[in-house]
């Protein structure tokens, strides 16, 4: 100690007030998205199934939304959320509370919204039930930007608040999915007669025949 007697730190065995410890970081886990491959190609007026993949942290997540962008020549029709291992794209039934509580109109193309609002997701620390999936279906517009070979590509993100800021975070597919093409047949059509000698008065029969041709789709 000093003169006077009070104590301090000498550095030595005595007295020695001094203390020290690792730093502990924590990382909290954010909400993740995982848009899956759609099918390889599909026709005009045939419906296309996107399907989204959401694993959220245990807890809740404020102002949860879904933006799906379609591509140019897609309309949308419908979706639906799945929260059951029924569908084969989960490996547990999602624990938690969660529900759509505004979906875009139908035939809306563009940027599609699905609100969800605040989603509680059970505290029970396991990592398998977290998740759950949105489908989404558009439809092939009969559209002169849909020809044949035209890739469609999709991509989707979520949103969420951030409660210590109040800032909105948005998340993107960190592994985009793959594109559909459009196919379209490509047709031959060979006319022929019954006879190429008819006399006065007799029948001619002319046939029209419409087939793929060898590098139809």
């Amino acid at each position: 100690g000093t003169t006077t007697g009070e104590r301090n730190d000498d550095g030595g065995t005595k007295n020695n007030y001094r203390a020290s410890g690792n730093v502990v970081t924590t990382t909290l886990t954010t909400p993740v998205i995982d848009k899956l491959d759609p099918i390889i190609s599909a026709t005009i007026g045939q419906d296309i199934t996107y399907t989204i993949q959401i694993t959220l942290p245990e807890g809740v997540v404020y102002g949860f939304s879904i933006s799906d962008t379609l591509p140019s020549g897609l309309a949308y029709q419908s979706s639906q959320l799945i929260t059951t291992t029924a569908g084969g794209f989960l490996p547990a039934n999602y624990a938690g509370t969660v529900a759509i509580t505004s979906t875009p109109s139908a035939n809306a193309t563009g940027l599609l919204t699905f609100a969800f609002g605040n989603i509680t997701t059970t505290a029970d620390g396991i990592t398998t039930n977290n998740a759950f999936v949105l489908q989404v279906v558009a439809r092939v517009q009969n559209v002169v930007a849909n020809q044949n070979g035209v890739a469609l590509s999709n991509t989707a993100s979520i949103t969420y608040t951030n409660t210590n800021t109040g800032a909105a975070v948005v998340v993107t597919d960190v592994t985009p999915p793959s594109s559909t093409l459009i196919v379209e047949p490509v047709l031959n059509i060979t006319k022929t007669v019954n006879t190429t000698t008819p006399t006065s008065g007799s029948i001619i029969t002319f046939t029209l025949t419409v087939a793929h041709a060898t590098t139809s789709t």
